[in-house]
């Protein structure tokens, strides 16, 4: 059996993070420590490029804010963390946060990939980072095979709850009015086209 790759974790302040890190890194920063992650593989770039198609096609549509992906950093002042999620949504109202190097505070939509490196990292560190930083809603999609599954988590009161499908079997966003994720399209062989599933989603607002 081949041996199992892990993230690398090294000792530095966060000045020194951003001293080393350019836009070739793909690393975090937690309480002190640099955790330089693995790379993704192909399907976790089809997921997120699936979910890109879908967002670009939402927003032009209703410009009510925008996305953006990893590498891109965003930076939890409450939990003294640098993160780059797979992708997160910030809307217009939240912009004044965003510069050119990162996002601080809270997005109102992150997005993150389980894959097998990360699954303790995604549904656990980074499950209670964005609850306490107050994400409003964190999207959790694991296309692991034999495990595939996608969560929807929404800030109740200071916690996040599981947001549960409706009739139709979609896990609609409050934060994105209209937007829905079919739990179909992440739980079956392959990805359904994103053109389609775009038009799908938009043709029921």
């Amino acid at each position: 059996m081949p041996p199992v790759l892990k993230t690398e974790k090294t000792p530095l302040t966060y000045e020194q993070f951003l001293r080393m890190k350019d836009e070739d890194t793909h690393a975090e920063w937690v309480n002190g420590e640099v955790i330089v992650l693995m790379p993704p593989k192909r399907y976790h770039q089809q997921v997120l490029r699936f979910l890109a198609y879908l967002l670009e096609e939402y927003l032009q549509r209703n410009p009510v804010g925008e996305f953006l992906f990893a590498p891109f950093e965003l930076y939890l002042p409450r939990s003294n963390a640098s993160r780059e999620p797979d992708l997160f949504v910030v809307r217009n109202e939240n912009l004044q946060h965003l510069d050119a190097d990162r996002f601080t505070g809270a997005p109102d939509v992150v997005v993150e990939v389980i894959s097998d490196d990360s699954l303790h990292r995604d549904s656990v560190e980074k499950f209670l980072e964005y609850e306490r930083e107050g994400v409003r809603e964190y999207w959790l999609i694991d296309p692991r095979p034999g495990r595939r599954a996608v969560h929807l988590f929404r800030l109740q009161d200071g916690s996040y709850v599981p947001v549960q499908p409706d009739e139709s079997g979609s896990l609609n966003s409050s934060v994105l009015p209209g937007f829905r994720l079919q739990a179909e399209w992440f739980t079956g062989e392959g990805l359904p086209g994103a053109r389609a599933a775009a038009q799908e989603m938009l043709a029921q607002d």
